[in-house]
C-alpha cells in the first residue's frame, strides 16, 4: 500500500469513443472506491463514452459529481479534449485503444509520479489490444491488465500497481516511434 500520509491523488478513467461498460462498471464500483480510498486517492473522474452504464447517477441527470468514502467522483460521456483530466491524474486507467494509450504515455512522460494502467477489452477484434499493451508493458511504460475485474483485487494493487515505477516513453519524434511499435505488433 502507498506510504503517503495525506490524500493527494486523482484517478482518470477513459474509454475514449468506444463502448467498454465492464471497465466503467468496475471503476464506479464501491469495492474499487474503497480500494483507491485506502491508497489516498481523493478524486475519480470517469469518461464513459458510448456506454450504457452511467456511473454515479443521482436524481438530477445534470449532477454527476458525488462523494463516496472521501473520494469525489464524477463522470461524463465526452469532452472535446481529455488533456485537462489526464494532466491532473496521478493514475490513468484507460482502455487499450492506441490513441488513448499514446495520450496516457505522453502525460506520464511529463510527470514522474503518474502511472498508466491499460485494460484490455478482449471482446474486440481478435484481442489485438493485448499485443500492443503487452509490448509496452514489457518495455516498462505501462501496466497492462487483461480484464477490468483485476482492479477489484487487493493482490493486483499490492503486486502490480502500488509500487510500480514506469519508464518514460521516449516519444520525442512526434509519435513515429509509437507508430513503429504499433506496426511491429500488428505485423506490418
Amino acid at each position: 500500500m502507498s506510504n503517503a500520509k495525506t490524500r493527494h491523488s486523482n484517478i482518470f478513467v477513459t474509454v475514449g469513443t468506444t463502448l467498454f461498460d465492464p471497465l466503467v462498471q468496475v471503476t464506479s464500483n464501491k469495492k474499487f472506491i474503497d480500494i483507491v480510498s485506502s491508497r489516498f486517492y481523493n478524486h475519480l473522474t470517469i469518461q464513459y463514452g458510448k456506454g450504457k452504464h452511467e456511473p454515479f447517477q443521482t436524481e438530477s441527470v445534470d449532477d454527476r459529481c458525488v462523494t463516496k468514502k472521501s473520494v469525489q467522483c464524477e463522470s461524463y460521456r465526452f469532452k472535446s479534449s481529455l488533456d485537462q483530466d489526464m494532466s491532473k491524474a496521478n493514475l490513468i486507467i484507460s482502455h487499450a485503444g492506441a490513441g488513448s494509450i499514446m495520450e496516457g504515455l505522453l502525460q506520464c512522460k511529463s510527470r514522474s509520479n503518474a502511472k498508466l494502467i491499460v485494460v484490455i477489452n478482449s471482446r474486440l477484434m481478435n484481442n489485438h489490444q493485448q499485443e500492443l499493451a503487452g509490448a509496452l508493458e514489457s518495455r516498462g511504460h505501462l501496466i497492462c491488465l487483461l480484464e477490468p475485474e483485476l482492479l477489484l483485487q487487493e493482490s493486483t494493487w499490492e503486486d502490480k500497481i502500488d509500487n510500480w515505477i514506469g519508464k518514460p516513453f521516449p516519444g520525442g519524434d512526434g509519435g513515429a516511434d509509437f507508430a513503429e511499435l504499433v506496426d511491429d505488433c500488428l505485423g506490418f
